[in-house]
């Protein structure tokens, strides 16, 4: 039976850690893993990865969840994914496009490059030309370079107040993410795709007076058919940062839809309230095609990690 890992800071807090516990234990031998409690031993025998005291022997894949832990130094836990990444562990999301997704910059950029349609994005570090473009756009969005869930973002126009909003990001952050305003009917859509496929998607209507189309922000759920284009919009614009399970943020306008942002750890729980569907087994289901595919066709990577834990481990055990 294969054995995966769960990494997330929160199992029991968090809705989304819960049901990816709960669903894996029902299809694997699952083991949740704390980032905080990672540690690495690198020695002449072997490498040796540990959580809890306990090493992670014989793990066949990781899905990343809430993969970062303030409690103990969030880069080297990037850094741990990466080197598991390199040492063939399959690993959804892969920490490199989960990291892509969570850097609003990087996100625009691939979207441009693989020709999607996606709105006018400026960062800059200097009042200048912040104020040039927001000139250009008329009417922005400025959101936080790293972030997701809505939180930080705010709407701002070409006029005294807007200007001075710039000058205060400018001055707190020493950069800042500029995306022109896109009108919306009252909604955006939010399309959860896995492993190249639309699973569910739901429109995120917002309240009056309101702007902001996140579910935690309080926008509301309500089921969506996709029709052929955006469901292929959907699937490039996952594709375009190599994620294998994720939310894509799509507004319908007069000229078509375009791409917003994507999400390298995405919530589901309106998605799942509102459609029903099993999303959290249909991501570990998919980490075990990943598995399954990469063993049949020689790929050993999740064996070569296990042999490398088990000759560190065993190293360690005695006492070298």
């Amino acid at each position: 039976m294969p054995r995966i890992g769960i990494v997330t800071a929160y199992p029991e807090a968090d809705w989304h850690s819960r049901q990816l516990i709960e669903a894996a234990s029902g299809r694997v031998e699952a083991v949740v893993v704390d980032p905080g409690d990672l540690s690495v031993d690198i020695n002449d025998y072997g490498i040796s990865i540990r959580t809890g005291g306990n090493g992670l022997n014989g793990l066949d894949g990781l899905i990343l969840m809430r993969a970062v832990n303030e409690d103990g130094n969030p880069d080297h836990q990037i850094e741990i994914y990466r080197a598991l990444g390199h040492l063939g562990l399959q690993m959804i999301n892969d920490i490199q496009s989960a990291v892509m997704a969570q850097d609003k910059f990087r996100s625009s950029f691939a979207f441009r490059q693989a020709g999607l349609p996606t709105p006018r994005v400026t960062t800059a570090q200097n009042f200048r030309d912040a104020a040039r473009a927001l000139r250009e756009m008329g009417r922005a969005v400025i959101k936080p370079i790293y972030g997701s869930l809505g939180e930080g973002i705010i709407r701002v126009a070409a006029d005294d107040e807007g200007t001075a909003v710039l000058e205060e990001y400018l001055r707190r952050d020493g950069v800042v993410y500029l995306q022109k305003y896109i009108d919306k009917p009252g909604r955006d859509i939010r399309a959860f795709v896995i492993g190249g496929r639309v699973v569910a998607a739901v429109y995120r209507v917002i309240g009056e007076g309101e702007w902001v189309t996140n579910i935690h922000c309080g926008a509301q759920a309500v089921p969506c058919d996709l029709s052929p284009e955006i469901e292929e919009l959907s699937i490039r614009a996952a594709g375009a940062l190599g994620l294998d399970y994720t939310g894509v943020d799509i507004i319908e306008t007069d000229q078509g839809p375009v791409v917003i942002e994507v999400n390298g750890s995405p919530h589901w729980q309106g998605v799942y309230r509102a459609t029903g569907k099993d999303i959290a087994g249909l991501i570990v289901d998919h980490l075990l095609q990943k598995i399954k595919f990469y063993e049949e066709t020689g790929h050993k990577g999740g064996r070569k990690v296990k042999k490398l834990i088990e000759e560190g481990k065993r190293a360690l055990d005695e006492g070298r």
